[in-house]
């Protein structure tokens, strides 16, 4: 046990260096995989995880896993920046137009916008620019984000 725990020690070391912050979804064995977590001190480790031999699964079954993995972090980290949203009221913008603007001058952080809302050009309009700024998207089903309207941008300043 000593043994392998240094060895996954030394892995976790050179995922660091490999990953450069990227997500890592991890697959193998349920009790390999538990002393890894225990081990790691890389930061960006998905919870879902596929389990079973890794050398006995297909790559379609591990890609299906990590697909539901990533899905699963995304919703995640969408339901932490919208719960946030109240905190932050004050760095806030909710007016369509006024989240186009602020993308399109890079001062957005995050991008909150309901999958039915507003006119559909502005809200495309808005997750665009979010994206070419550099700002995360999260995407919510329904006509408004509880009490912000159909579209919420956090600002950077």
């Amino acid at each position: 046990m000593k043994y392998l725990r240094h060895f996954l020690g030394l892995v976790d070391r050179g995922l660091k260096d490999t990953l450069k912050a990227e997500p890592l979804f991890l697959a193998g064995v349920q009790e390999e995989l538990s002393l890894y977590r225990k081990t790691a001190k890389y930061p960006h480790i998905f919870e879902a995880e596929c389990h079973g031999n890794a050398e006995h699964s297909s790559l379609d079954q591990v890609a299906k896993h990590a697909a539901a993995g990533a899905m699963r972090e995304y919703r995640l980290t969408a339901e932490r920046a919208l719960k946030a949203l109240p905190e932050i009221r004050d760095k806030i913008a909710g007016d369509p137009d006024g989240v186009v603007i602020a993308a399109n001058e890079g001062r957005v952080r995050q991008i909150l916008v309901a999958e039915e809302g507003a006119p559909e050009e502005t809200l495309n309009a808005a997750v665009v620019e979010g994206l070419r700024t550099g700002a995360d998207i999260f995407a919510y089903p329904g006509k408004e984000l509880e009490g912000f309207g159909a579209i919420a941008a956090v600002l950077r300043y």
